[in-house]
């Protein structure tokens, strides 16, 4: 059984060969790009010792990267906050409770809010108080 590193060597000679048989104008790096995506390999958005930024509490809170894990074709990162303060989140969390920026995630706080504050006033006018 080939190790990961023969794997993808393999992948990268049949890439380059393929490369080099590509013609009208597509440049080499794109086509090994496709062909390594089309044979399952997986490019994290963020990698180890980056920054995220999560929304909790209704404060955007940073957490550095110190995991990430590829379990049945997802990729699960873990981020960490101080000493105890840990989360863990999928690629699909990204743009939604987990942000690559702070200004992404100040800018999806600031909506949220609003949204909130929308639906209190919507309360208020259908029964006259506020809901919570």
């Amino acid at each position: 059984m080939m190790n990961e590193k023969k794997r993808l060597i393999k992948l990268l000679d049949d890439g380059c060969y393929a490369a080099s048989e590509e013609v009208h104008g597509r440049r080499a790096n794109e086509v090994i790009a496709d062909y390594l995506l089309k044979h399952g390999v997986y490019l994290p958005l963020v990698n180890e010792n980056d920054t995220v930024y999560i929304i909790l509490l209704n404060k955007v809170i940073p957490f550095d990267i110190i995991y990430i894990n590829l379990y049945q074709k997802q990729i699960f990162f873990r981020g960490q906050h101080g000493l105890c303060l840990s989360h863990t989140f999928k690629t699909n969390d990204i743009g939604k409770t987990v942000f690559l920026t702070r200004e992404e995630a100040e800018k999806a706080l600031k909506e949220r809010e609003t949204v909130d504050n929308s639906d209190k006033l919507k309360g208020v006018e259908n029964n006259g108080t506020a809901q919570t």
